[in-house]
């Protein structure tokens, strides 16, 4: 008995829009369900010592958790796809995850789990009676940091790894150098113009709107919004461009904030 082939896209959806968008969706719900044993007002925020410093209407947790929740996974898998597709029609070739998508789709995940989590044991916290908003964050941000770190490294695991088919093309020629001699070939890689646009427009428009909802005294909204545009920062820094360096230790690809990075090492030859 044959085992089917692994359907890279399909899972690729699955952990960058499906899984996360629901997620968010039965948080959110959680926290509506709470929400009748909140005040109308509930800290959002608290300081280095564990005491609330930031407060926000208690609507405001479920309505972040549910657009954030929903907003990050069909902008960023969106935009890996077209990207993806954009480098497929490059190389004449069909277009397929690459490992780019796989650690967007894992961080996207883990991001919106992180953020759900969160937001839902705030809440309950918040729900069981008054004063328990003086408890801190402590526990909620570890908890909350462990279920993200689990879904991260879960929606990388099952993903495939990349598998593209070969690119048909001339076989490349050995140079002819002296022994004093070495080469290298050094070329910078971008994601296509749009998808790349987005990315940067997103990133902008999200930590701007954070530093404006938290000038404005909104805390939740400001926090919530600016950690969104902080994970979309990273995203852009560590997915958009890269360096391909080929030398004598081989293929070296790097993204320009350093990680992530991948090394082939040469043929060697008896």
């Amino acid at each position: 008995m044959t085992r089917r082939p692994v359907d890279a896209r399909r899972r690729f959806i699955i952990v960058a829009l499906i899984a996360p968008i629901a997620l968010a969706l039965v948080a959110a719900v959680l926290q509506l369900v709470m929400l009748p044993n909140l005040d109308a007002t509930v800290a959002v925020h608290w300081g280095f010592r564990g005491t609330p410093d930031g407060f926000g209407p208690a609507w405001s947790f479920p309505v972040l958790t549910a657009a954030l929740g929903v907003g990050l996974p069909a902008l960023l898998s969106g935009t890996a796809l077209a990207s993806d597709r954009a480098a497929a029609r490059r190389v004449g070739r069909p277009a397929a995850p690459t490992a780019n998508s796989r650690f967007v789709a894992a961080m996207v995940l883990a991001t919106v789990a992180f953020l759900s989590v969160l937001s839902t044991v705030l809440v309950a916290a918040q729900a069981t009676g008054p004063g328990q908003a003086t408890a801190g964050a402590g526990l909620p941000l570890l908890a909350a940091a462990v279920a993200g770190l689990a879904c991260g490294l879960a929606g990388w695991w099952v993903q495939p790894r990349e598998t593209a088919p070969p690119v048909e093309g001339e076989a490349a020629h050995a140079l002819d150098l002296r022994d004093e001699e070495s080469a290298v070939w050094v070329r910078t890689a971008m994601v296509a113009g749009l998808p790349l646009a987005l990315l940067v427009g997103a990133a902008l428009f999200t930590v701007g709107l954070g530093v404006v909802l938290l000038l404005t005294g909104d805390g939740a909204a400001g926090w919530i919004t600016l950690a969104s545009g902080a994970v979309v920062t990273l995203l852009v820094a560590t997915g958009t461009a890269y360096r391909v360096v080929v030398d004598s230790r081989g293929l070296t690809v790097r993204a320009f904030a350093g990680v992530p990075r991948w090394r082939l090492d040469p043929p060697r030859h008896p």
